[in-house]
């Protein structure tokens, strides 16, 4: 049992960058609440551009007992955007290999990568100038 994580999970939906980081700060001062590991993956988008911020955190129970979470923040505009051209990321990632054989892993990656990003530079782009 000490090696299970995410057996919870909690959802936060921000309209803005600033909520998103307002309620990170206040996630940062609750009592017996411990960020344990954060993923920020604003600073290293996945190909779709999708970003958000993943939060291992311990919080201490009365009597205790330490209870291991999952919090996820997420930016509404790009959430959003991620499930409208998610199909189209599964349809490259399984269409490409089938077109083209005895492709390396590595170049597959790189079509794959190219394809997904012209897919995104419109959609993620509009997402992405409502929050400037």
């Amino acid at each position: 049992a000490e090696y299970l994580r995410d057996v919870s999970r909690f959802s936060g939906d921000f309209s803005t960058f600033k909520k998103l980081r307002d309620s990170y700060e206040l996630l940062q001062k609750i009592e017996g609440l411990e960020i344990i590991n954060i993923k920020n993956k604003f600073l290293h988008p996945d190909v779709l551009g999708y970003a958000d911020i993943n939060l291992n955190a311990a919080y201490t129970l009365p009597g205790g007992a330490v209870h291991i979470c999952e919090i996820q923040l997420h930016l509404s505009p790009i959430r959003i955007v991620k499930e409208k051209v998610h199909i189209h990321y599964e349809t490259i990632r399984t269409t490409i290999p089938s077109l083209i054989k005895n492709v390396t892993p590595e170049i597959s990656k790189k079509i794959q990568e190219f394809a997904i990003g012209r897919l995104r530079s419109s959609q993620v782009e509009a997402a992405l100038a409502t929050l400037v």
